[in-house]
């Protein structure tokens, strides 16, 4: 079995966990400077806020090690133990398996802040469940807000969205093709790439040989005894950058279509059966 998880993250407050999966975060402007944010995560059954089989479509808010919630942890004021909470990691169940080991959910909550911004936003911790390659290390789910307007809109930006869930199954031995899929609300031209420095943590590129393409975000790999362990567990780190179709200001900062606007990161975790 294969798990992909999404995520973007950046490496900041950590607290004691095991088992993350991964999982991903989005967000959009409503109205003044509230922010509506959607996310998807991962974990080991048993390890998260609670999602078994007879509760898929539940809301689930089981007290576990890493219920840390949400936090800005830049432009929101305050010191590394009392960043300001953004919004919960409790979800509602979209599925899990006791035999296989996992569980997944999503959820959404709203956030005014003080200012236009740009604010950071992280879910962080420590750990992964164990890898085959890499480390089995801390993780960090981050994305930047900021609330000052486009000049071609004449509202602010919304980040890249992706439908991808936190995890998949790919099959030992064989060549694999997992396009991402994204969307972007503006309009703007997407692409992805590996993730990089506090990114991804412990997982920057953690899968053997893979290859990635950016433009249509296909990670491209062959899961064989060559360079994958038969039942062997390996996390993906991938950033998802939205670009303008023409040159653009916000906040008075000019954004070429060469410039991304916003990101966020997806991180996945494979495991070859």
């Amino acid at each position: 079995m294969s798990l992909v998880l999404l995520s973007l993250m950046l490496l900041l407050d950590t607290v004691l966990s095991t088992h993350f999966r991964g999982g991903t975060i989005s967000w959009k402007p409503l109205t003044g400077n509230t922010v509506e944010f959607k996310f998807k995560m991962g974990w080991s059954h048993g390890k998260g806020p609670g999602c078994t089989a007879a509760k898929i479509g539940q809301f689930v808010s089981t007290s576990f090690i890493s219920d840390d919630p949400w936090k800005c942890v830049k432009g929101c004021g305050g010191t590394t133990y009392s960043r300001p909470t953004v919004g919960p990691v409790y979800y509602y169940c979209t599925g899990a398996s006791q035999a296989e080991d996992w569980e997944q959910g999503q959820n959404s909550f709203n956030y005014t802040f003080p200012g236009l911004g740009p604010y950071t936003i992280s879910y962080t911790g420590t750990q992964w469940r164990p890898l085959s390659y890499g480390h089995n290390g801390d993780w960090n789910l981050q994305t930047i807000v900021d609330l000052h307007q486009r000049s071609d809109t004449g509202r602010p930006n919304s980040s890249p969205i992706t439908s991808n869930k936190p995890l998949f199954e790919v099959q030992f031995t064989c060549h694999h093709e997992l396009k991402i899929p994204m969307v972007d609300p503006d309009g703007d031209n997407l692409k992805c790439r590996w993730a990089v420095g506090d990114e991804c943590a412990s997982v920057c590129k953690s899968v053997p040989v893979a290859n990635l393409n950016q433009t249509s975000c296909t990670l491209v790999f062959t899961a064989d005894n060559t360079n994958f362990v038969t039942n062997g567990w390996y996390a993906v780190a991938i950033t998802i950058e939205d670009f303008p179709k023409s040159t653009i200001t916000i906040g008075g900062n000019t954004f070429t279509p060469s410039d991304p606007i916003s990101a966020i990161p997806v991180q996945m975790q494979q495991n070859n059966a």
